[in-house]
């Protein structure tokens, strides 16, 4: 059954849990964040994935990064190191100033001016799908999948 191969991923340390709050426009959210941009920032080269992940780990702005960053990756494009992060506000106005005046002279207080070779921004409206097997607004209900959803339609792995 589900319940007892989650057991078993549980057992393994293969599950976490954690809970997801919907900021976005009231209803169904807290109505705290109406809008979200994906922003997609290519460091300079000679900036290492090492350097990066040390700054992270021990910046100052981490609760800065918590408030607006709903989400965060690091990754690479065409030998550089890319960050990937979608920024929320309450307006999408905002976002602009929440990027250029918070997390550029972040990058830039670690990395000098001109760190920054690329910047894509992407506006997004409608979350659709998040963790594989949660789709919002088909097998969703009151913070929870439907219990009619088939276990034939879960992927666990």
């Amino acid at each position: 059954t589900v319940n007892r191969k989650r057991k078993g991923l549980e057992a393994r340390g293969l599950i976490s849990y954690m809970a997801k709050v919907e900021y976005g426009p009231y209803p169904p959210g807290t109505g705290t964040f109406g809008a979200r941009v994906l922003y997609m920032v290519t460091l300079r080269t000679g900036v290492t994935r090492a350097s990066f992940l040390e700054f992270f780990r021990r910046s100052e702005k981490l609760g800065f990064l918590a408030k607006h960053t709903k989400l965060f990756y690091m990754g690479e494009r065409d030998g550089k190191v890319l960050l990937v992060m979608l920024i929320e506000s309450r307006l999408e106005s905002d976002i602009i100033d929440i990027f250029n005046a918070e997390l550029i002279p972040w990058l830039e207080s670690q990395y000098g001016l001109g760190c920054v070779s690329q910047v894509e921004a992407v506006t997004l409206h409608e979350g659709l799908q998040v963790l594989h097997n949660y789709f919002q607004g088909i097998n969703m209900q009151h913070g929870s999948m439907k219990s009619d959803w088939p276990d034939s339609l879960l992927y666990l792995g």
